[in-house]
């Protein structure tokens, strides 16, 4: 018997493999279907991040269904994408999770050569469910109430969602 999710997970990540895609489904996504980004500015990385946790010297492995180093007029930022078929509640700690090892690993190399520079992460969340999604998008829309004046300084900030069910097909060129 055919199993039908590990089928979509082939499909979703060979479908994203190429860059006309990519670059379509960026645009589409962050600059509202405008033609800013094109193919050249999209390198695919390997998705799989590591990382020594300091405090207790434990290791964790973490994969991303994608992971992409965009570049546009000179500057760079890395992009991971992660494809999600049902509503799961945790999807944004292992969100969290993916960015800050991809810091970390940063953060080694610079740690090493102060000249190299870091560039900021950010990840898509990709989801495909047919019911909306009643889950949380960050931290903060699950915390207590907090000191108001010290909101800005916490770490907890939205991540982005999108909903294929609801997008505009006209913000796509192929």
């Amino acid at each position: 018997m055919t199993d039908f999710k590990n089928l979509f997970d082939i499909r979703i990540y060979n479908y994203f493999l190429n860059h006309e895609r990519l670059a379509d489904f960026l645009n589409a996504i962050l600059f509202d279907g405008q033609m800013i980004m094109d193919t050249q500015d999209i390198i695919i990385l390997d998705s799989n991040s590591s990382g020594v946790l300091l405090s207790n010297g434990q290791t964790i492995k973490r994969t991303r269904d994608h992971l992409l180093l965009v570049s546009l007029n000179g500057e760079q930022c890395i992009i991971g994408l992660e494809h999600q078929s049902y509503a799961d509640k945790g999807m944004f700690q292992r969100i969290m999770e993916y960015d800050y090892l991809s810091y970390l690993r940063q953060y080694h190399i610079y740690e090493k050569n102060i000249h190299e520079r870091i560039n900021g992460v950010m990840t898509l969340a990709i989801y495909y469910g047919e019911r909306k999604w009643n889950y949380a998008r960050s931290y903060k829309q699950m915390m207590n109430r907090s000191i108001r004046h010290l909101r800005r300084y916490m770490n907890v900030e939205f991540h982005p969602l999108v909903e294929m069910v609801k997008l505009d097909e006209t913000r796509f060129q192929n």
